[in-house]
């Protein structure tokens, strides 16, 4: 998934801009300058992608999605620190409204709908068999939840990271068109994705490497589906369509406003998805959970209307407003009678002389 979301912004870029400038175009993409600037948010971003899937495994889509939305603290105290605009308490106090809010209601899903909403880590007397296989099993989930949640620690870091640096980049170069900047941001995430793809293509599978192993015949063996063979590579094609689709929308976001604004876009997107469910879908949820999610909400409204936003920098290729000039000041005239310096200095010397 990750090499095909990074192939398809890397060629679709150089496509793009082959067809709407040509040669130019071509040019315009192929600066090894400008892959060396937009190096660090590509490698953040695949290194985020990568640990995507074994955090989405220990914790659930709808558990993940909330948790990488945490990267809104930091880019929040970030762009206090950079931008030296004083918040007033009211901004911090919706983001520690919002960061406790999205805390609470992912445990709270993990404890109390666990089997609903598709996270793997169930409650621990669901999981615990009698005898010594229990605790066997008990300490495999421990060292899986321990792993899924490093992954998930890193991939709000490296996503944090990756905004706010893609940000700067997209707005340093925005006379650039998107498609050439998304080219150019991906070419190292490509070189990353082709060289793990090459080495798990490498890795022998265990079924060639122990040829004498037999299943149990009391595991059950799911029956071959006949449509996979044509399911998978559609269903392939709409996730990578739908991520590089969210990639275009997310990079638009950044050029034309800021990475705090993205984020706060991406947790009202939940909240505005779960209300559709219930109301379009009919899905079945309890009081808790959307009183939580309306928290959220008015914390997104309330950091957002008590926020004070720095002036932008001005640009170098905006047209600067001409100074005033500075007075001088008035040449001294010489008045009737008055005499210089040097005429004083002549009166005194003799005359003889």
């Amino acid at each position: 998934m990750v090499l095909a979301e990074t192939l398809t912004y890397f060629f679709g870029g150089l496509s793009l801009a082959m067809a709407l400038e040509g040669l130019q175009g071509m040019r315009r993409c192929l600066q090894p300058l400008r892959y060396l600037a937009f190096m660090p948010a590509s490698l953040a971003y695949s290194w985020a992608g990568f640990m995507t899937y074994p955090a989405i495994k220990g914790f659930g889509a709808s558990q993940f999605y909330l948790l990488a939305q945490l990267r809104v603290a930091i880019i929040a105290v970030f762009m206090r620190i950079a931008s030296h605009v004083r918040q007033p308490a009211n901004v911090w106090i919706s983001l520690l409204q919002l960061v406790l809010g999205m805390i609470v209601l992912v445990w709270y899903k993990a404890g109390a709908v666990a089997g609903e909403v598709g996270c793997h880590f169930l409650p621990a007397h669901a999981l615990r068999p009698a005898g010594s296989e229990g605790e066997t099993q008990e300490g495999e989930e421990q060292v899986s939840f321990m792993l899924s949640f490093a992954a998930m620690v890193g991939v709000i870091v490296t996503s944090a990271f990756g905004t706010l640096y893609l940000e700067r980049q997209l707005k340093a170069s925005s006379k650039d068109p998107l498609f050439v900047q998304l080219h150019q941001l991906n070419a190292a995430g490509l070189t990353g994705a082709l060289m793990v793809a090459m080495r798990r293509a490498n890795e022998p599978d265990v079924s060639d490497a122990h040829p004498g192993m037999e299943l149990d015949s009391d595991v059950p063996t799911a029956a071959p589906d006949e449509e996979s063979p044509y399911l998978l590579p559609l269903r392939v094609a709409l996730s990578v369509s739908c991520v590089v689709a969210r990639g275009a929308l997310n990079g638009s976001v950044l050029k034309k406003l800021d990475a705090l604004t993205k984020g706060l876009i991406d947790v009202t997107a939940i909240v505005l998805c779960t209300v559709i469910q219930v109301l379009a879908q009919g899905r079945q949820t309890d009081v808790t959970a959307m009183g939580l999610q309306m928290m959220m909400l008015l914390s997104v409204l309330g950091f957002v209307s008590a926020r004070q936003v720095a002036p932008p920098p001005a640009r170098c290729d905006e047209p600067r407003t001409p100074r005033t000039p500075r007075e001088l000041l008035p040449l001294r005239s010489k008045s009737k009678g008055s005499k210089w310096p040097w005429e004083v200095q002549l009166e005194q010397v003799p005359k003889a002389l």
